[in-house]
């Protein structure tokens, strides 16, 4: 399709032997499978992502936020960065061919771990919440949710919480030491903390288990993470002026902060093609009449 656009690899390469170019399509330029049409559900389905993941009483679920684009983002990204370091070395470009379906298929690694059939003779399957320790959601109260997510270095003290607050089923057995058997008594376990949580308003409970130094969240709604006290005090919201609509509006920032790398100011969102003069003309040298031929035919 590239090619059929005159966009494609070997014509660009010819205009500039140092060029890096980047494709993200549902099967990759090349194999049996690289003319059909994809999207997020059926690369991950054909990934094996969408069969692991949900109940295992149900048929599979597809994952949520559009987890396989997000994984060839990343693959993407990875590769470019790599052709650059390449190019650094070398002075030659390089053809980075993302494939959706085999991005995907990487989230499924620990999950789909072959091992499970050449030991097990198992294949693997949808294991819903079920873990080690406990991992879910769970409505509070007053009809928020929190998070709770207790690692088996917890897990003596919690079940100790549990007993002391009269939570049903008991988890203070020795049985319950065994990971193995909670993995396999999940069921129980998300009873005695849907129990839990039924008895706390949400940050009542958050603060609690906080202080038991359990690993406990609140499950934010927008307006909650825009009045979030932790992201107000490290001026993580900006003001940004939209001077075309006459008005200021929030922009969130870096999750993280560096020391001598922050950015000095915000900016706000770029207009459709605002930037192709500047990147067109100066940066890529085209004249005039080479930028009408390009908006002629629709490639800006």
């Amino acid at each position: 399709e590239f090619d059929t656009k005159d966009i494609g690899y070997a014509k660009l390469s010819k205009e500039n032997p140092n060029l890096l170019y980047t494709t993200i399509t549902p099967f990759g330029q090349t194999g049996a499978r690289r003319h059909w049409k994809g999207n997020a559900l059926t690369t991950a389905a054909m990934s094996g992502l969408l069969y692991l993941n949900g109940l295992p009483e149900e048929p599979p679920n597809q994952p949520a936020a559009e987890q396989s684009y997000h994984m060839a983002s990343l693959v993407g990204a990875w590769g470019t960065l790599i052709a650059l370091q390449d190019r650094f070395n070398t002075g030659q470009g390089s053809r980075i061919d993302v494939s959706i379906q085999e991005a995907a298929s990487m989230a499924t690694v620990q999950t789909a771990n072959p091992n499970f059939y050449t030991w097990h003779k198992q294949i693997p399957t949808r294991g819903g919440m079920r873990h080690f320790g406990s991992r879910h959601l769970y409505l509070c109260k007053d009809g928020k949710w929190v998070s709770i997510s207790i690692r088996p270095v917890r897990w003596t003290e919690f079940a100790q919480w549990l007993k002391d607050e009269e939570v049903t089923p008991d988890l203070t057995g020795d049985e319950w030491l065994d990971p193995f058997y909670r993995r396999d008594h999940q069921d129980e376990i998300e009873l005695a903390h849907a129990d839990l949580a039924g008895k706390y308003n949400r940050d009542e409970l958050v603060d609690l288990g906080q202080s038991k130094r359990m690993l406990m969240v609140p499950v934010n709604q927008v307006n909650e993470l825009s009045e979030h006290t932790q992201l107000r005090e490290r001026g993580f919201f900006q003001d940004v002026t939209y001077e075309e609509v006459g008005r200021v509006l929030e922009h969130p920032g870096p999750a993280y902060q560096f020391s001598k790398t922050m950015p000095s100011s915000y900016v706000r969102a770029p207009r459709v093609g605002e930037h192709n003069s500047e990147i067109f003309a100066k940066y890529l040298k085209l004249d005039d009449a080479e930028l009408r031929n390009l908006r002629d035919r629709g490639v800006i």
